[in-house]
């Protein structure tokens, strides 16, 4: 999926006030979370996370697979939610992501190779 696809996707399901900036800044966390605690951990892996800017880079494919965007999905509203102050909705949106991250990473770790430890 395309960071835009993903922006507009969020916009159309959760309206809010915030913008694509802020939205685009959510996503940065999630590719930055996705990278350091499930990618870099893969044998072969060395990637250097670069934020997304949305005017320059609404093209671009984001790092999860499109059979686990509910993971982008599910953190957005999450965030809209918090900062919307809508603390039982943001909960649920939370333990939605939750699952939703469990299967990616699960997914990840069971086909790609873990590094190995100690340099050997």
């Amino acid at each position: 999926m395309k960071l835009a696809e993903l922006i507009s996707r969020v916009e159309n399901i959760r309206p809010s006030e915030y913008d694509k900036t802020d939205l685009t800044q959510w996503v940065n966390e999630v590719e930055f979370m996705a990278i350091d605690q499930v990618i870099n951990r893969a044998e072969g892996a060395d990637i250097t996370f670069k934020p997304y800017d949305y005017e320059m880079d609404a093209e671009k494919e984001l790092m999860i697979p499109d059979q686990f965007n509910g993971v982008y999905t599910t953190y957005l509203c999450a965030k809209i939610d918090l900062h919307n102050a809508e603390i039982e909705r943001s909960n649920l949106d939370s333990t939605m992501f939750d699952a939703e991250w469990k299967a990616y990473a699960y997914w990840y770790r069971r086909t790609h190779k873990p590094k190995r430890l100690g340099g050997k």
